[in-house]
Parts: C-alpha cells; structure tokens; sequence
C-alpha cells in the first residue's frame, strides 16, 4: 500500500473514532453527569440507539427517562452518525477507483435531472422514518447523490426528531388520547 494512501486511510480513520466518540459518546455522558442520570443508563440508551434506531425511543422510556434527555441523547448519537457514515464514505471515495468512477456516473446522471438534484434532499426529512431506509441508509443515499452535506445533515436530524417525538408519544400514550 502507498504509504500515502496509508496516511489518508489512518487520518480519516481517526476523523471517524472521533466524531464518534465526542458526539455518541462523550456529549451524552457529560448530558448525563449533568442531570444525574447514571452512565450506565446513557450507555443503554446509546447502545440502543446505535442498534435499534428511532425505536430505541422505547427503551428509554422503559428506563424511565425524562422525554427531553431521551431526545438528546438519541440526537446526539444521530449527529454522531451521520457525521461518521459520510467520513467513511469519503474514505472509500478516497480509496477506491471504483467508487470514484460510480460518483462520477452518478453526478453525470443528477445533471439531467435537475429536479431531483435540486429538491431531492427534502426527502431526507421522511427518509429515516421507512424502516427499510432508515437512519443509516439515509447518509448512504444522500452522500452518493452528492446532496449538500449539510442540508442533509439538517434534514436527515429533523426527519429524526420528527420519528422519535411520534414514537415517544405513542408510547407515553398521547397519541392514543388524540385519536
């Protein structure tokens, strides 16, 4: 390997443990220490998060939670994310010809379609509630459509906060109380 290459690949490995750790890890345990919410508990509800997506809503509440720290936390661990999964997709465009040519294709494709690549981002907002979709595959779809980065983080985080306020409110009951 190029040792080029290998300082590349090792920079952005690092850009990603990062971002990982400050926003997934270390915000919510300082959100936590901060409201007395034992570690052990913000642990769960990451780790929840990071596998069950919007629906760890429920082990939060399970764990009994107050909603505003569940929603951060989980926010938090979404930022972290999707911060991480568009630095890794960077790294493979980095890496790999292959990837390269097909973003090269694929920005060919976009110009002729302008409306898509105009207003295709907007779909983030509904994009991680599909639970084929989700939260992960959102990034995916939005890096490889080249949509700017951070009008797809903005609407990939609000489209989140949208689920879990729904799934939050199903749970504690609200929405059977409206309907």
């Amino acid at each position: 390997m190029n040792p080029d290459h290998l300082f590349t690949l090792l920079r952005q490995t690092s850009k990603v443990i990062l971002i990982v750790v400050v926003f997934a890890l270390l915000l919510p345990l300082l959100l936590g220490f901060a409201l007395s919410v034992p570690p052990g508990v913000v642990l769960g509800l990451i780790s929840s998060t990071l596998l069950l997506q919007a629906n760890a809503v429920f082990v939060g509440v399970a764990m009994g939670l107050r909603p505003a720290m569940i929603l951060a936390v989980m926010t938090l661990v979404e930022v972290g994310a999707v911060l991480a999964i568009f630095e890794t997709c960077d790294t493979f465009a980095i890496q790999s010809a292959r990837v390269r040519a097909m973003l090269e294709k694929t920005e060919k494709k976009m110009q002729t379609m302008k409306y898509l690549s105009k207003y295709g981002v907007y779909t983030l907002l509904f994009l991680p509630v599909f639970p084929i979709i989700g939260l992960y595959s959102s990034v995916v779809i939005a890096w490889i459509l080249q949509w700017d980065r951070h009008l797809s983080l903005l609407f990939i985080t609000l489209g989140w906060i949208g689920i879990c306020l729904v799934l939050m409110l199903m749970k504690i009951g609200v929405l059977k109380i409206v309907f």
